[in-house]
């Protein structure tokens, strides 16, 4: 595919492939058959692909298989044919879908029939009428016989694509990857993700495989040891894995994870290798899982026996050596000496999440944006040290090892210099697997040459802690460290760990001792001290070597008896890398990365919750004092100060790709300002939020330097001023490398500056501190509405409703299905409906029912409760039946009920009342209430209103969507209105706001640390915004009156915004004259 070139992959496609598929669409308009359509296809395909492409199609035009019927044997014809893959075309899937279905089926068999009982080639099913592409893996049934009939054959549909002008690259990616079978297609991200990711027909065998293998080995000892190692480590990555049918959703997972570390072992095959081998393929697939391949080349870690071993298992290896071999033909297909991207991260992102992990969106980090921070912070010339603490994919240390080669070209020595200064440290199992694919694929070319073992340097280990298996202690005189493995515990001198030189091969050493061992050997401490003095002779010059003897044997012993009991296969691998965090300590002239972005509150493993905590309060002082902020503590701002306080040398410099929060958000707050105790200093900042296609969470890039602390324990600079550079741009593919994204982004450099506001924090480029003044005495008297949730349980549609409710009266009523399907999963389904009695139906109102100075459509809600002198009481099911309210009582008991069937999580350990109370934030409101202020829980901008509940149509329930204070006249809730509507209050929060893809969003009671002054009617600067928020309100009543407020919230706002413009150009006056804005 010579004429396949960079820009077409990454920023589109080349004019005569856009020509070519757009001409291709518009002549479909004007064919009226499935022939005439196939032929075109044919034409296309010539236009696109090479001629042996072509060719191959051409001679698949028509092909004739035989089927096997319940009439006997007939003759099928299919309409095109190429390499696995049975297209069949209609004129109009949407009319006649079924019949290609049923065809394809036919066809399907028809070729497995041809395989006269031999191994099934894998097939790829494809029913089009040109414009829509449905793929399917056909399969067949349990027990068909050799020559299957088409009700044998099942079809499992895998993608869906529709062409179109917007599809185009998608399409042709597709195409590629399925006509393309020959050798020298250019690896990219896109085409592996179509080849080996999780719509491919290549995955959806393998995993078909897998499951099959799985079930009769997850009973065995050594996969079952595998599988529970693998979990814990992924439940410090995650935090909680699993839902409902968790068991099932983590082997799901586990068979992915290994489908793909054995994939990134092939891709690696394939470019040592390019390709070439002289005996079978099976032979190739043992050698490459077994490693032997590897360690023939002088690569020694790369196929370990790690959790993904269990596959090579006699009988696992014989049923699943078909699929293997296919992936090995795909891999073939690539020219991998022009490998010039992470080819593997794309697949990674796909296969390596729980559906239920906290969604942070795209998180590895794109192409651009690695090589720029790389090329940033790295000179141009010379050798220096670098390390990625959760290198994930290893996309930061291709592009470490990338800029080290161009700085450094001509150099001798120049592998061993890669390895001792690039490395890389993550806790993901499969991580750790294709990060060292990604490695050995950067300097492979390096490799080929290599006349030592190399060990890559990429560790399974927890940069933050030595992992639970690990723990220093004491040998008598002499310092070590204690590891745990299975049910074993043994010592090992200090000076073992930290010397990487002495460390694995000792590890290595007592492995081989252990295993001769176990299997009836003469072995004893003084064989285990003449084989260390012969192969690990940096340690035999050592003092104290008799003891590091001793300590090595116990540890070879109590190995043994795993290995005899079939529990051992993966510890060695597991203890040769659970160390490094102590090998490399104040190593690195450079720390970069992209950190876990996980919340406190995510991490389930408390142990490991306890040791976040002590090191973000006790140790590095970086955490808020406030007890509920440290809930929402980002793990990677603790990773950020205690792995370039760990790893850098003094004076190196870090850059670490983070949520955007860190630069505003209150849990931040001690990072921001240096009043923490770590060695660093920050040094500036990249803001990404004005980049299209980065992360499904606003980002940016922090810069910080390792220093040395004070006397006290602080760092010696405060913050008022940073370097701060905006970029800004839209890229037209997400992860394409930065001479590509180079042209799309503009960099403005800026000085942000800390501005405060009350007791809060934030680094803008724009905004000015407020007024030195404490918070708004207003801030003690708002308070959050309730958490009427789950939605569908309380707001209704009622029956008959005209007017206001008769309390005596029982209506019929239902879920709202406009609620219901807002409602968060699994509420979304659930519908109530019945009879309820009048008096338990109230109003409340969303953000989306609150414009400035106006309360729009409040909806109905039903709410078992009744008002009692200090508040409001909540009534249960029963409570409610025995005060003869029976109807609410059956609606209630079907909520319990519910409630009880579907709640997850931290919600089973409440009942439905309890979450409707929560932090009795429904309890505390009064239904006697008249005036009250009203404004938005979040948003991009404020949006408040005075609401006089004595003309509501029903009494009036605050929601947790807005914040309310209780107002002792209209005049204070007007004034309320007009300051908490006033553009000056709403510029002066937007630093302190996070951030969202479409702008600010969290407002709660930010707004209140503003110097808000209670109101006072006789102060005339507060009198004066009184009368201005009653003309506002007056005036946005007319627009609502007139009935043509437009649909969506955003534009109802700008609608109110406009109507009463030079209103709220008085008032914004006042507002900054009065807070000093």
């Amino acid at each position: 595919m010579e004429a396949t070139t960079r820009a077409k992959l990454h920023e589109g496609l080349d004019q005569k492939t856009r020509g070519a598929l757009q001409r291709f669409i518009r002549d479909l308009r004007g064919l009226k058959n499935e022939a005439q359509k196939t032929h075109r296809f044919l034409a296309l395909v010539g236009e696109l692909f090479p001629d042996a492409a072509t060719r191959q199609l051409s001679e698949g035009i028509e092909k004739v298989v035989r089927v096997e019927t319940d009439r006997g044997r007939a003759l099928r014809r299919i309409d095109a044919y190429h390499g696995n893959a049975i297209f069949e075309f209609e004129n109009s899937l949407r009319v006649s879908e079924g019949t290609a279905l049923g065809q394809l089926r036919e066809q399907a068999a028809g070729v497995w029939g041809e395989d006269k009982g031999g191994p099934r080639r894998p097939l790829v099913c494809i029913a089009t009428d040109g414009i829509v592409w449905k793929v399917f893996r056909p399969r067949l049934r349990d027990g068909a016989p050799a020559s299957p009939r088409p009700a044998d054959v099942e079809l499992e549909p895998l993608r869906t694509l529709t062409l179109s002008d917007d599809s185009l690259r998608e399409f042709w990616l597709w195409l590629n990857s399925v006509l393309y079978g020959g050798g020298g297609r250019r690896p990219t991200t896109d085409g592996f993700k179509n080849d080996f990711g999780a719509t491919s027909p290549a995955f959806a065998d393998a995993m078909a495989a897998l499951r099959e293998v799985w079930n009769s080995a997850r009973a065995l000892p050594e996969p079952q040891l595998a599988f529970a190692t693998w979990q814990r480590y992924l439940a410090v990555t995650y935090g909680q894995v699993g839902g409902a049918d968790k068991q099932a959703e983590l082997e799901e997972l586990f068979l992915k994870h290994t489908y793909l570390a054995t994939t990134a072992r092939f891709l690696v095959w394939g470019a040592l290798s390019r390709g070439k081998f002289g005996g079978s393929l099976r032979a190739e697939v043992d050698s490459v899982l077994a490693g032997e391949f590897f360690r023939a080349r002088n690569v020694e870690n790369l196929a370990e026996d790690d959790f993904f071993q269990w596959v090579r298992r006699r009988e696992a290896a014989e049923m699943l050596a078909p699929v293997w071999e296919r992936l090995l033909r795909q891999v073939i297909t690539y020219d991998l000496g022009r490998l010039d991207e992470d080819v593997l991260k794309g697949v990674y992102q796909e296969l390596v999440d729980p559906k239920d992990r906290h969604d942070l969106g795209e998180y590895y980090t794109p192409e651009w944006l690695c090589e720029r921070i790389v090329s940033e912070l790295l000179p141009a010339r010379g050798w220096v040290s670098v390390i990625d603490p959760t290198c994930g994919s290893g996309s930061f240390l291709r592009a470490a090892i990338a800029h080290l080669l161009h700085a450094n070209r001509g150099d001798t020595g120049t592998l061993r210099n890669v390895l001792e200064h690039v490395v890389g440290i993550d806790i993901h199992p499969l991580a750790v697997i294709i990060a060292r694919a990604t490695y050995v694929l950067a300097v492979s070319h390096l490799v080929r040459q290599a006349r030592r073992p190399v060990q890559v340097p990429v560790y399974l280990a927890d940069s933050l802690f030595l992992p639970s298996e690990v723990k220093q202690q004491r040998m008598f005189e002499t310092p070590g460290y204690e590891i745990r493995f299975g049910d074993k515990k043994v010592s090992v001198p200090e000076e073992v760990v930290i010397d990487p030189d002495a460390f694995d091969p000792a590890i290595n050493a007592a492995t081989r001792v252990a295993s001769d061992l176990a299997a009836g050997g003469n072995e004893s401490e003084k064989t285990l001290n003449a084989y260390l003095r012969r192969h690990v002779p940096v340690l035999a010059g050592r003092a104290d070597f008799d003891v590091i003897v001793a300590a090595l044997w116990r540890f070879t012993s109590e190995l043994a008896d795993l290995i005899k009991r079939q529990k051992n296969s993966i510890w060695a691998f597991i203890i040769r890398n659970a160390y490094r965090p102590a090998m490399l300590r104040a190593r690195f002239d450079f720390v970069v990365g992209n950190p876990p972005w996980l919340s406190y509150r995510y991490i389930t493993d408390t142990d490991y919750q306890a040791e976040v905590k002590r090191r973000a309060v006790v140790e590095y002082k970086v955490a808020p004092t406030s007890q509920k902020l440290i809930t929402q503590m980002e793990l990677a701002t603790v990773f950020l100060v205690h792995t370039l306080s760990t790893f850098g040398r003094p004076g190196a410099r870090l850059g670490f790709v983070m949520p955007r929060s860190v630069l505003s958000a209150d849990q931040h707050a001690k990072f921001r300002d240096g009043s923490h105790a770590a060695p660093i200093r920050l040094e500036g900042y990249w803001d990404l939020l004005e980049v299209s296609r980065v992360f499904n969470v606003p980002s940016c890039v922090v810069f910080a330097t390792h220093v040395a602390l004070d006397p006290n324990g602080h760092v010696r600079t405060t913050y008022g001023k940073l370097p701060a550079v905006e970029f800004e741009g839209k890229l037209l593919v997400r992860d394409a490398p930065w001479s590509e994204a180079q042209p799309h982004l503009a960099e403005n450099r800026r000085t942000a500056k800390l501005v405060s506001m009350g007791g809060r924090t934030a680094y803008s480029t724009t905004a000015k501190s407020a007024a030195a003044a404490p918070a708004s005495p207003y801030a003690k008297l708002f308070r959050q509405g309730a958490t009427i949730v789950p939605r569908s349980f309380y707001f209704v549609r009622v029956r008959d409703l005209n007017g206001k409710v008769d309390p005596e009266r029982v209506y019929w009523a239902e879920t709202d299905p406009e609620q219901a399907e807002s409602a968060k999963p699994p509420y979304d389904e659930v519908r109530l409906s019945g009879r309820i009695e009048g008096r338990f139906l109230f109003t409340s109102a969303l953000s989306k029912h609150l414009l400035p100075f106006a309360l729009v459509e409040p909806p109905i809600v039903f709410l078992p409760i009744e008002e009692q002198d200090d508040g409001i009481g909540i009534l249960s099911a029963n409570e409610l039946r025995a005060s003869g309210y029976r109807e609410a009582a059956k609606w209630m008991a079907e909520a319990e009920r519910t409630w009880a069937e579907k709640r997850r999580g931290k919600a089973e350990r409440q009942s439905v009342y309890q979450r409707l109370d929560y932090s009795r934030e429904l309890s505390h409101q009064s239904l006697r209430s008249r005036f009250l202020a009203l404004y938005n829980a979040s948003g991009s901008n404020l949006s408040a209103a005075a609401v006089d509940c004595h003309t509501l149509p029903e009494r009036y329930v605050v929601d947790h969507k807005t914040y309310w204070a209780r107002c002792r006249s209209r005049d204070e809730a007007d004034y309320l209105a007009a300051i908490l509507n006033a553009p000056a209050l709403d510029e002066a929060i937007k630093p302190f706001q996070s951030m969202g893809l479409i702008g600010e969003r969290d407002i709660h009671k930010k707004v209140l640390e503003a110097p808000i002054p209670l109101f006072d009617p006789n102060k005339p600067a507060l009198a004066k915004l009184a009368r201005l928020g009653a003309e506002a309100r007056a005036e946005a009543a007319r627009v609502v009156g007139r009935g043509d407020l437009p649909p969506s919230l955003a534009r109802r706002r700008a609608f109110i915004r406009e109507a009463t413009a030079e209103t709220v150009e008085r008032i914004d006056e006042a507002v900054r004259a009065l807070l000093g804005l």
